[in-house]
């Protein structure tokens, strides 16, 4: 079995030219599949029949996967199973009369430019990790910056000469994310006066925890509801409200974007985030 998988795996690389994210995620699902199989003793393709994909969604739901999760596992086995009988390995597809789950429609919360002005006005203390807190905050709204990205921003990253950041994800890839002015004035105040009053000798990171070190995306997320809940806004406030926020209301001012892939994907859902 492992043998053909690898073999589709190539096929989607060399004939349908898939990216390499897309590679990844269908590899990580069939070789999940593969385990199952594995599991219940199947290592033969004869045996594999639509009660054998049904006993694996089953076990997807145990584990709790969301529908999302689980609808994109049977869309790599369906793919698996046309590769398998285009090359004649097997006469028919069990996945014919196998439904996905249905995926609730995704709909985005917005904050208003009131609700985002009480957030970054929270930081009202003159500390050290008050004034950590207020850059935090204005990099996070200001910049569209993810929050992989932001967790892995090193001190090297930043380019104050022309203003951007260098920002890398879990992957280590590269993005380049400028700096308006309303970011670029406060994160040089935080560079030279707040931070290296933060940082451990040595440490490369960006933001700095109270123990010295890199901050955690629980601890980014920590900041950003404490801010939340003094502002008494009555909304899940996360990393992502915030950046969509600002997507937002830079297309309502007239702004250029440049993740436009993002604003329509929250204006497609959520239509009425532009009436605000």
């Amino acid at each position: 079995m492992e043998q053909i998988i690898q073999e589709f795996l190539e096929y989607l690389k060399n004939n349908e030219k898939v990216s390499g994210n897309t590679y990844d995620s269908y590899s990580r699902d069939i070789s999940s599949f593969n385990d199952f199989l594995n599991k219940i003793e199947v290592n033969d393709l004869k045996y594999i029949t639509e009660n054998t994909v049904l006993l694996y969604k089953v076990s997807l739901e145990d584990k709790e996967r969301s529908a999302s999760t689980i609808a994109r596992h049977l869309a790599t086995l369906r793919k698996f199973f046309d590769y398998l009988r285009m090359n004649r390995m097997i006469a028919n597809n069990p996945m014919d009369d196998i439904s996905s789950p249905r995926i609730k429609k995704k709909t985005f919360d917005i904050l208003s430019m009131d609700e985002v002005n009480q957030i970054l006005a929270g930081p009202t203390s003159k500390s050290r990790f008050g004034r950590r807190d207020l850059v935090l905050l204005y990099l996070v709204y200001y910049t569209d910056i993810r929050v992989a990205e932001f967790v892995n921003l090193n001190l090297d990253d930043f380019n104050a000469q022309i203003g951007y950041l260098r920002c890398k994800n879990n992957r280590d890839q590269d993005r380049i994310v400028p700096l308006p002015k309303e970011a670029l004035d406060i994160l040089l105040m935080y560079i030279n006066e707040i931070r290296p009053s933060l940082a451990f000798e040595g440490e490369p990171a960006m933001f700095i925890n109270s123990s010295g070190f890199r901050m955690s995306r629980q601890g980014v997320w920590k900041t950003i509801r404490k801010y939340a809940d003094k502002a008494n806004i009555d909304k899940k406030i996360t990393f992502n409200l915030l950046r969509h926020s600002f997507l937002i209301h830079k297309l309502q001012n007239g702004g250029e974007i440049d993740n436009m892939d993002k604003v329509l994907e929250i204006v497609k859902n959520n239509p009425d985030v532009l009436k605000g």
